[in-house]
């Protein structure tokens, strides 16, 4: 494996996605990060719209480290977990870059969708092969 290709996955889970920023509403109080990582973004969030920002993550280590930098976060499997989170809370929900590792990810859209407020949406990034 060349080595740009192994830094590229040690740094997989520490991502902020700054180029992100501008997809999301400048007035977005609530946002829930499915696939949060460390909480990177998220903290990004926080800082720069003073959001509160719930996240999930499948894998517990990256959990754990989010959960210092977050408001709440849920370790596990999406599908499982989403249908404890309140309906009508959330401005934002962010999927970026997780969408395409779901088994369901039609299912879990369709659920996240309960998730958001009136005015509420979905900013997800999905990564093209061809820059691979």
């Amino acid at each position: 494996m060349s080595e740009s290709l192994n830094k590229k996955f040690e740094d997989y889970y520490q991502g902020g996605r700054t180029e992100m920023l501008k997809f999301i509403p400048q007035k977005t109080k609530m946002v829930l990060e499915i696939g949060c990582g460390e909480g990177n973004f998220g903290a990004l969030l926080k800082r720069v719209l003073g959001a509160e920002v719930w996240g999930i993550e499948y894998e517990p280590t990256q959990a754990n480290v989010a959960a210092k930098q977050l408001d709440k976060i849920f370790c596990g499997d999406v599908m499982s977990l989403i249908d404890q989170l309140p309906d009508d809370y959330f401005d934002a929900i962010i999927c970026n870059d997780v969408l395409e590792h779901l088994i369901d990810p039609y299912t879990v859209l369709e659920k996240a969708k309960r998730k958001l407020t009136g005015q509420g949406v979905v900013i997800s990034s999905l990564p093209n092969i061809r820059y691979f």
